[in-house]
């Protein structure tokens, strides 16, 4: 074989080496970008997924805390009390954010006594 042969086939096994180093860098940082992205919707829950029943009763609640402070329209701080309350039961239930939906049921309770005790010390 001649001496310029020889260099050839060389380069080209050099060329090979570098095609296959790369690959491997490039196959580790997809590898990395996966375990990233699976670690991410992880931590985010599934994707699409709103937790309805957290939210309205978390809303509720805090609404029924409002309208309870109100003179002469506590009534409807009971009624959005009531709703949060129930709201939160069931989302503890079912939900897998139970904090929230327990948040939401204790601004709830805590709306029907405030508006209870606004009826009470307006009439």
């Amino acid at each position: 074989m001649s001496p310029r042969k020889s260099a050839h086939a060389e380069y080209a096994q050099c060329q090979r080496w570098e095609c296959a180093a790369r690959l491997r860098s490039v196959e580790r940082e997809l590898a990395a970008e996966r375990r990233r992205r699976v670690a991410l919707e992880r931590a985010l829950g599934e994707p699409g997924k709103s937790n309805v029943l957290a939210v309205l009763a978390l809303v509720f609640g805090a609404l029924s805390i409002v309208f309870g402070l109100l003179p002469y329209v506590g009534i409807v701080g009971f009624l959005f009390g009531v709703a949060a309350a129930v709201l939160g039961a069931i989302g503890v239930e079912k939900s897998d954010d139970r904090r929230m939906c327990g948040a939401g049921a204790l601004c709830g309770v805590s709306g029907i006594l405030i508006a209870l005790l606004m009826v009470i010390l307006v009439y």
